[in-house]
């Protein structure tokens, strides 16, 4: 995997951010960043009005944020309601750092949602999240190419029988 880094002027600021059915939510206006740790902390989303004017201000952590640097697209882990539904605060005294600010968006989006993340690159890193679906067969990438083999062994096998030592 090739890491490609976020360029907060290029890649987030002035970005559409879309929900999970590519509806437009908001523009990213502004990023805060915790100076004691040095982590993005609060996304502010600009919503509706005319470049810029009699637009209204969201606050979010920037955690629910997911960026593809393939497509450039920044998409929400949350649902666009949860959005909507978020308490109304004043960005100006968030900026400085109003505890009783800071205390409304925690409530209400839970404090797990402002603590970092671990990448790619963590210890504790899970590649996959397992499901219960029943996969039989190669369906790699050489075999989509016809790079692979014409077949497979494992095409032909009875996966249900091996489960339960037969062959």
């Amino acid at each position: 995997m090739v890491k490609q880094y976020l360029s907060v002027g290029g890649d987030i600021i002035n970005n559409t951010v879309h929900d999970n059915v590519g509806e437009q939510v908001g523009t990213i206006s502004d990023i805060l960043i915790d100076p004691e740790d040095s982590q993005p902390k609060v996304a502010v989303l600009s919503q509706g009005g005319i470049l810029g004017l009699g637009s209204d201000h969201v606050a979010l952590p920037f955690q629910l944020l997911r960026f593809n640097t393939n497509s450039s697209d920044i998409g929400l882990k949350v649902e666009t309601q949860h959005i909507k539904d978020a308490p109304k605060i004043s960005i100006n005294k968030l900026k400085h750092h109003d505890s009783e600010e800071m205390d409304k968006l925690v409530r209400y989006y839970g404090e797990s949602a402002f603590q970092h993340q671990d990448g790619v690159d963590s210890e504790g890193y899970t590649g996959e999240n397992h499901t219960n679906h029943h996969h039989q067969g190669y369906e790699g990438s050489a075999k989509i190419t016809g790079e692979g083999p014409e077949t497979n062994p494992s095409d032909d096998m009875d996966f249900d029988q091996l489960k339960h030592g037969k062959r």
